[in-house]
């Protein structure tokens, strides 16, 4: 965010989407760092989207649910289980609600209602 903002500035509009995740307002175990940096970077989008709309610059986040990735057998240090997420959504819908995050201007996008009730959307 830091190196795109003044370029937004100096043109007066952009829009910056943050992925984040639903285990940014749940609690589950082994995922505590992964969780505790989603919380953050709820904190930042939402510090972000109401420091910069001023500047014509719209800051969004799109809330993905479990993406058919294979994040489940690459996250290191949990302790955890390896997860298969194979099942997930397909990547494809993520980059379309990403799109819909581009092109819109609302401050949260979710992928299911399940995520936006737990965001008491």
């Amino acid at each position: 965010m830091q190196a795109v903002i003044p370029i937004m500035r100096a043109v007066g509009a952009g829009v910056i989407i943050n992925v984040n995740s639903g285990t940014s307002f749940m609690t589950i175990p082994n995922y505590s760092i992964y969780s505790v940096s989603k919380r953050a970077l709820l904190g930042v989008t939402q510090t972000a989207r109401g420091e910069l709309a001023g500047d014509g610059i719209v800051v969004s986040e799109v809330y993905p649910g479990m993406t058919a990735t294979d994040f489940g057998r690459n996250r290191l240090g949990s302790g955890g289980e390896m997860t298969d997420y194979s099942a997930g959504d397909p990547p494809e819908m993520v980059a379309d609600l990403i799109v819909a995050a581009i092109e819109g201007a609302d401050a949260q996008y979710f992928v299911n209602e399940y995520l936006a009730k737990l965001a008491g959307a």
